[in-house]
């Protein structure tokens, strides 16, 4: 028996449990019809469990959970004091004060299990897990993370500053709320935590490229359920549709791109589609949703998917207005920068300039922003209007970027042509434009579009 499966038994028996899930003895290996089942069934397995083991310190089967400890930081002293009535008032369920060592707010250290996708949804979805991590015994439940160095939790680095965990922990209190509890407002909060988990969780490594919306599928059904929606390839088929629909690859360090390569079990239009991490970088801007004005016309889904959604096929159509543009490089373009007088433009050396046909650079002066999800051999970009954002007032502190206010923009899809006849195309990016008039005279209005 591997060696991490083994401490699990001790540890489960030592806790006063009956009973032990393996997921790598419970589910047949090299079994598609049961793994498919039982990876759709996740959700039901951590949600109802009364506690997850998670082995943080070990890269494999064969690394064991239990680890040397320092007897001096993961023993404190309980104090003999009276505690004040405030202080119980104020700190519920602490009715003890620790002397704790200088070590006690160390943070878990993170480990490869903290980078496998897999994971993620065994630490939001269960109500409480132990971490056997390097150094000490860690644990968390929806109201606490705390650790042996640090009983009560009071100290402990995870209510210090903003990480992981705290995000964690307000969505393991969401999605433990009964449904019918939620407004529309809970619902709105929600949907913007469920962004944050696909940004947290598209970094992590999965063994299959396939599994990249398999390994979520626990978290996604939790969010079905409270959202009231549905999802295929990680995008919200309902009222949240269009939003989900405005991810991006992220780049690293010095605008470096990071390895996204295609995976073509998925459509262009899902972030599943690429291997790389992704974002949201209008989070914040759609915060509001009455500060935009959503093109909504005609939507709908033709998409299908197997049990486990490692595989799925289909397109998304609507109506909209389409742009195109020829020979733009909407990742080089951006004329977004503090001092709106300094532009895209200033990066021109003189010849370059006086080369540049006046149509091609009053385009180019267009592009807010753009992001391109992959290498595309196509000079031609078709822009798709997703959203208009309205003209903003300066802010009341600090220097404007805009004297008399943001002007307005436009949010779109950037695509490909698959099949300009059928009006097929293929997504490859994201970009954000100024709303002027020479945008909409070259605009094809009420389009019928399908993204495959």
């Amino acid at each position: 028996m591997p060696s991490t499966i083994r401490d699990a038994v001790i540890i489960t028996r030592k806790l006063g449990f009956q009973y032990l899930r393996v997921d790598s003895i419970c589910i047949i290996q090299d079994n598609d019809p049961d793994w498919n089942q039982e990876a759709a069934n996740m959700a039901n397995i951590y949600a109802n469990s009364a506690l997850t083991i998670s082995a943080s310190d070990s890269n494999d089967s064969s690394g064991g959970c239990f680890r040397k400890r320092i007897h001096q930081s993961t023993s404190p002293v309980q104090l003999s004091l009276r505690l004040p009535r405030y202080y119980r008032a104020r700190n519920a369920g602490c009715n003890s004060l620790f002397a704790l060592s200088s070590h006690a707010n160390s943070p878990r250290k993170t480990g490869r299990v903290d980078s496998r996708a897999w994971t993620l949804q065994e630490q939001i979805l269960s109500s409480r897990v132990l971490h056997f991590s390097e150094g000490a015994i860690h644990w968390e439940c929806r109201t606490l993370s705390a650790s042996e160095s640090d009983p009560t939790g009071a100290s402990h680095i995870y209510h210090q500053v903003s990480s992981s965990y705290v995000e964690y922990r307000k969505i393991k209190q969401s999605i433990a709320k009964r449904p019918c509890k939620f407004d529309q407002t809970s619902k709105e909060a929600l949907y913007l935590q469920w962004q944050q988990v696909v940004k947290r969780y598209t970094p992590s490594v999965t063994t299959k490229p396939t599994d990249r919306v398999t390994a979520l599928l626990g978290i996604v059904k939790r969010f079905e359920i409270f959202l009231q929606d549905e999802t295929v390839g990680g995008i919200w088929k309902g009222a949240y549709c269009l939003r989900s629909l405005l991810w991006k690859a992220k780049q690293g360090d010095g605008g470096a791109k990071f390895d996204n390569q295609p995976i073509h079990n998925y459509p262009s239009w899902s972030w599943a589609s690429l291997s790389g991490p992704i974002e949201y970088p209008y989070y914040e801007r759609f915060e509001d949703t009455t500060s935009s004005s959503w093109e909504v016309s005609n939507l709908s889904f033709d998409a299908n998917t197997n049990q486990s959604h490692n595989r799925i096929a289909g397109n998304i159509s609507r109506n909209g207005t389409l742009r195109l543009f020829c020979h733009l490089d909407i990742q080089k373009c951006h004329n977004s920068l503090m001092n709106p007088l300094i532009s895209h433009l200033t990066k021109l050396t003189k010849e370059e300039f006086e080369n540049t046909p006046r149509d091609k650079l009053l385009e180019e002066l267009l592009v807010v922003e753009g992001f391109k999800d992959v290498v595309s051999e196509d000079e031609e970009i078709w822009c798709l209007v997703i959203a208009r954002i309205p003209w903003a007032p300066p802010p009341k502190f600090g220097y404007p970027a805009f004297i008399g206010g943001r002007p307005p923009s436009i949010v779109c899809l950037c695509l490909s042509s698959v099949d300009t006849k059928q009006s097929v195309f293929r997504r490859v990016g994201l970009c954000e434009m100024w709303d002027q008039e020479i945008f909409w005279a070259g605009a094809q209005k009420d389009m019928r579009v399908t993204i495959v």
